[in-house]
């Protein structure tokens, strides 16, 4: 929550008000994660959604005062980018991660193979900006996910379950999906 939702925060809180005070165009864009839109994902999902709502309601405020100033959220896949590598800022007071086995090893790196790169997500940001759209999806291959967590909200049911086949995900981003 520290970093991936605080980090948001505060840096909104110190941005937006000279930001404002400006008068000028502007556009911020928060990463979120598609784990923001998903069901579960443990304490990274949950600081993902409330990335997410912050964002929603930022891009409403702003809408309602008449700000040249808008926002929108990035809710990425996987993207090739060093995440795994995150653990290298962890602070000392949380103790050492969590070791992973090979066979979780062997997963995240078929995950990460092939995933999209910085530059392609940039490109998309860049659309969205300019097409002032709040929800930026990078990965339309997994609209389906999104799509059925909130058939599984609207139908008053338990949480989707979600369990990724990473040969078929493969198979799909082979095919020139974005998943």
């Amino acid at each position: 929550m520290g970093v991936n939702f605080r980090g948001v925060l505060y840096g909104l809180q110190a941005f937006v008000p000279h930001m404002l005070a400006h008068g000028e165009e502007g556009h911020i864009v928060n990463t979120a994660s598609l784990a923001g839109l998903m069901p579960g994902g443990g304490a990274y999902g949950v600081s993902k959604h409330a990335v997410l709502a912050l964002t929603e309601n930022l891009y409403q405020d702003l809408e309602a005062r008449g700000s040249k100033l808008s926002a929108s959220a990035l809710c990425p896949g996987v993207v090739q980018t060093k995440i795994m590598e995150a653990e290298r800022n962890r602070p000392d007071e949380f103790g050492a991660a969590l070791e992973l086995g090979e066979e979780q090893r062997t997963m995240l790196s078929a995950a990460f193979s092939g995933a999209m790169s910085p530059e392609d997500v940039a490109e998309l940001v860049l659309e969205a900006i300019v097409e002032q759209r709040c929800y930026v999806l990078p990965h339309t291959g997994l609209d389906e996910i999104v799509r059925g967590r909130t058939e599984q909200v609207l139908a008053r049911g338990a949480p989707l379950r979600i369990e990724l086949d990473l040969e078929e995900m493969m198979r799909r981003r082979a095919a020139g999906e974005l998943v």
